[in-house]
């Protein structure tokens, strides 16, 4: 017949037409399973490339003190010299943090000391003064409050001269910025003592390389974290969450569940539609032009729909949903903007996995029935 692409998919149209509601139903089905699916895996891939991107601009190994007790302050002499001395470390600082109380909760008190401010002055990022507090996003105060009281072994009221921008949500939402003297006065950390040390390397290849070597270099025990562990804890903990399962697989199993009452609904009558395309002179490239046009026109809207819902879900800036739904955040949740970097290649993954399949599974009656007689087909025979 020799029926061209232009009127296969014109063909196509019409014959969908005549059964709108099953085709609407397919197509909702299709954009629910992409939708859901792209969602998981966009978000993990967004979560994973966006905490990357903020651990890469910190240390390359943090070492904390530990006893059978648990977390213990070191000394800032000792510990400085103990790493500094061991071949492959390029530097080692002292850093003071913890938590303490705030109007509604414990936030994170981080210390800033000459170095810091110079890095945050450079980064277009407030300096805390004597006296002096700079808040994240999530910090509360009292309405037209001006000031902050922070508790922790001893109690500061400080004046607020800024608050961190959305932009770094992910990293400083609990966070207090204030000096590292009136830090050390809120944590009862004497002048010679420091929370952690911040270790950084030459080169990322030798941060699991220099960890024996780092650790033996301490006189008392010592956890050392490397960045690359980080990025898989904070991973990790989106994953284990039960709601990124119930995210992925609810919709996902209605979706299926759809599709294969379509398929077997459709089954019956396609046998014979192709019988009768055949009695009419189709031939098999004919049916698998009309069967490929159907598909396509039904699955490429549906999972470009499911796809742009997905992606406006991950990557619309200040989404809140993930810290309340998946992370539990014990307060108000960050506004994040995730880093997309790695976001094509993942959406390529579920265009193929979902697409591809059903590509295939419209076309087969019509690649199988190639040989088969045009009567046994109208017949119903096989």
């Amino acid at each position: 017949m020799g029926t061209p692409l232009v009127a296969s998919a014109a063909w196509a149209a019409k014959d969908l037409k005549r059964h709108p509601g099953s085709s609407l139903l397919t197509g909702l089905a299709l954009a629910s399973l992409v939708a859901a699916t792209a969602t998981v895996l966009l978000l993990v891939e967004a979560w994973s490339a966006t905490t990357t991107s903020l651990l890469e601009a910190g240390p390359s190994l943090v070492v904390r003190r530990v006893d059978p007790g648990g977390w213990r302050p070191l000394p800032v002499g000792a510990a400085v010299r103990a790493a500094s001395g061991v071949v492959g470390v390029l530097d080692a600082r002292p850093r003071v943090w913890g938590v303490v109380t705030g109007l509604e909760g414990v936030v994170t008190v981080q210390g800033v000391g000459e170095r810091a401010a110079g890095e945050l002055a450079a980064a277009g990022v407030p300096v805390p003064g004597p006296g002096q507090v700079v808040l994240g996003a999530g910090v509360a105060l009292a309405d037209g409050a001006t000031v902050i009281t922070l508790t922790g072994v001893a109690q500061r009221t400080l004046d607020v001269v800024g608050v961190l921008d959305d932009g770094v949500a992910l990293g400083f939402h609990d966070v207090v910025l204030i000096r590292e003297v009136e830090a050390r006065t809120l944590l009862g950390l004497d002048d010679d003592l420091a929370s952690d040390l911040a270790v950084d390397v030459y080169h990322e290849s030798e941060e699991q390389a220099i960890l024996p070597d780092l650790a033996a270099a301490f006189p008392w025990p010592v956890r050392i974290t490397t960045r690359r562990d980080a990025v898989g804890a904070a991973v990790a903990a989106l994953s284990r969450q039960g709601g990124l399962v119930t995210v992925l697989l609810v919709p996902a199993v209605l979706a299926m569940i759809l599709l294969v009452s379509t398929v077997l609904r459709s089954r019956a009558g396609s046998r014979r539609e192709i019988g009768l395309y055949k009695a009419l002179g189709w031939g098999t490239g004919d049916l698998v032009g009309l069967q490929l046009a159907k598909s396509l026109l039904v699955g490429v809207p549906a999972v470009l729909l499911g796809l742009a819902l997905a992606w406006g879900l991950v990557f619309r800036p200040g989404i809140t949903w993930p810290g309340s739904l998946l992370l539990g955040w014990p307060t108000a949740p960050p506004p994040l903007t995730l880093d997309a970097g790695g976001a094509a290649v993942v959406a390529l993954s579920v265009v193929a996995v979902v697409l591809v399949p059903w590509v295939l599974a419209s076309i087969l009656p019509a690649v199988r029935s190639a040989t088969a007689d045009p009567d046994d087909l109208v017949r119903g025979g096989d």
